[in-house]
């Protein structure tokens, strides 16, 4: 059975236009009842910068987690420390500053993997770059390019 953090920490956060806000980093829940309430997700330049963003009416699919704000709210959020948890006083502002007692849109699914066909090995290695250590993805039954199927001879296809 998968938990909660493994649900959502690490997901990439996306806003309720499908933008691309950042990774969750933290998972804040609520005491009594174990809901998702909160997530620190890393945002600006690099993730150098934590936000809460609020995860009340959010989608989660896989890696991906939907919530119901837009990106420029999340980047306009007041600072919050921190700690062991969000205080009463944070979860006020950050309500008043997001607007969670009206009424929230629905959020979307989030976004489809940007192609099916992605090398990893290349994205990681970026233009004139290397890759070392890296996989390649290949849509199912088909091989990523230049590689052979295992424990066949190199340029020898099965017929």
């Amino acid at each position: 059975m998968t938990t909660l953090v493994e649900k959502y920490v690490g997901a990439v956060a996306y806003d309720v236009d499908g933008q691309k806000i950042g990774r969750i980093r933290k998972l804040f829940v609520d005491g009594p009842t174990r809901v998702p309430k909160w997530g620190e997700v890393n945002t600006g330049f690099l993730g150098m910068s934590q936000t809460l963003v609020p995860l009340a009416g959010c989608r989660q699919e896989g890696r991906a987690v939907t919530v119901t704000v837009t990106k420029q709210a999340v980047k306009e959020a007041p600072t919050v420390r921190v700690g062991a948890g969000v205080t009463v006083e944070d979860a006020e502002s950050l309500s008043r500053h997001y607007r969670l007692d009206e009424p929230q849109p629905q959020a979307p699914e989030p976004p489809a993997p940007h192609s099916a066909t992605l090398n990893i090995a290349s994205a990681a290695a970026g233009i004139g770059g290397t890759a070392i250590n890296t996989a390649a993805y290949a849509p199912e039954g088909e091989e990523p390019e230049g590689e052979e199927p295992e424990g066949e001879e190199p340029g020898v296809k099965p017929d």
